[in-house]
C-alpha cells in the first residue's frame, strides 16, 4: 500500500494498529525481504511460493486473499 502512495496513518488504521509508529517498523523491511519471508511460510505450509519473482507474489497475495 505505501507504494502506491496510501499514507502511513490509513495504513495504520486499516491494520487496526494503535499508532503510526508501529506501522512504522513495518516500512524498515524492503518489499523483497518481506516477500521472501512470506514465501518461508508458505512452504513452511506445504504451499508452492514460485520461482521467480512474479510467479511469487502472485501466489503469495493469493494466499493471503484465501485467509
Amino acid at each position: 500500500m505505501l507504494e502506491s502512495k496510501v499514507d502511513l496513518s490509513t495504513i495504520a488504521i486499516w491494520l487496526g494498529h494503535e499508532s503510526v509508529q508501529t506501522t512504522h517498523r513495518y516500512m524498515i523491511a524492503s518489499m523483497s525481504r518481506k516477500e521472501d519471508a512470506l514465501a518461508k511460510g508458505l512452504v513452511a505450509a506445504g504451499r508452492n511460493p514460485g520461482t521467480d519473482a512474479t510467479e511469487r507474489r502472485g501466489n503469495i497475495l493469493d494466499s493471503l486473499e484465501s485467509l
